[in-house]
């Protein structure tokens, strides 16, 4: 079963209209290694999973393709 990880992560990123760079920038990395994550080249740390949901205003569960609920639905 392919990781559902990348594809959600460009989802998210093009939805909110951010580009690869400015991704990176919001969470501290480079633009090289957002592209690495999309591409399914990389695995995030725990730590960067955090800052990505946080930077595109999700819960983990949707970033890493689990569910479809954002934050602002958590109540």
């Amino acid at each position: 079963m392919p990781d559902p990880f990348p594809a959600a992560l460009r989802r998210l990123r093009d939805a909110r209209g951010l580009t690869q760079q400015a991704l990176a920038d919001s969470i501290g990395t480079s633009r090289p290694a957002v592209g690495r994550m999309e591409a399914g080249a990389s695995k995030p740390s725990l730590g960067v999973l955090r800052k990505l949901a946080d930077a595109l205003s999700v819960t983990l569960d949707e970033l890493t393709g689990r569910t479809t609920t954002t934050k602002d639905d958590v109540r």
